[in-house]
Order: structure tokens, then C-alpha cells, then sequence
């Protein structure tokens, strides 16, 4: 099972600042029963996998080795002219 590592972002943090500066994308993580956890996991890295997760794939996300989800990719917004990732939702499998 393919895994993603990701990082616990704060409520007040800018995406743009995220995609830009950090190269990271914003994500959030929700699933019944559940508080919404905002995240935010490496372009490149997701990029790279994406391929292999894209057809609601069950994967693993790792959230700063704290805790870890199954998870599936139930959107993505992508920019309409440039192709920069701009948020991405995971639906965590199971809960």
C-alpha cells in the first residue's frame, strides 16, 4: 500500500504560502466521526504517487508520525491554467 507523509498546518496559515514558498499542497482529512484535521503534504512527493492513487486507491497518509489513516483521494482542485495543485480532500476508509 502506497504512503504519504504530511504535516499538520495551523487554520491561520496562507496556501498561497504553502504552495509557493514551502512547496507544499493544502489538504484537509475528515471521515465520520471525526474533527476535520488540516494538512499539508509535499507537491513533488504527491505528484509522484498520484498515478497510482487516483481511482480511490486506499493509501496510507502519515501525519508527522503521529497518527496514521487509510485514506482515499475524493478531490482535487487543480488550477485551470497554470496545473498548480491547490487543495486536496482525503477521506479517511473506515471510520
Amino acid at each position: 500500500m502506497k504512503k504519504l507523509e504530511a504535516k499538520k498546518r495551523e487554520a491561520g496559515e496562507s496556501p498561497e504560502y504553502i504552495r509557493n514558498e514551502e512547496k507544499y499542497v493544502p489538504a484537509v482529512v475528515y471521515g465520520k466521526g471525526m474533527e476535520n484535521l488540516l494538512v499539508k503534504v509535499p507537491d513533488n512527493v504527491f505528484r509522484s504517487i498520484y498515478k497510482d492513487i487516483r481511482d480511490g486507491v486506499t493509501f496510507v497518509l502519515a501525519v508527522e508520525g503521529d497518527k496514521e489513516y487509510n485514506v482515499v483521494l475524493k478531490d482535487m482542485q487543480v488550477h485551470p491554467t497554470t496545473g498548480f495543485l491547490l487543495h486536496l480532500d482525503f477521506l479517511v476508509e473506515g471510520e
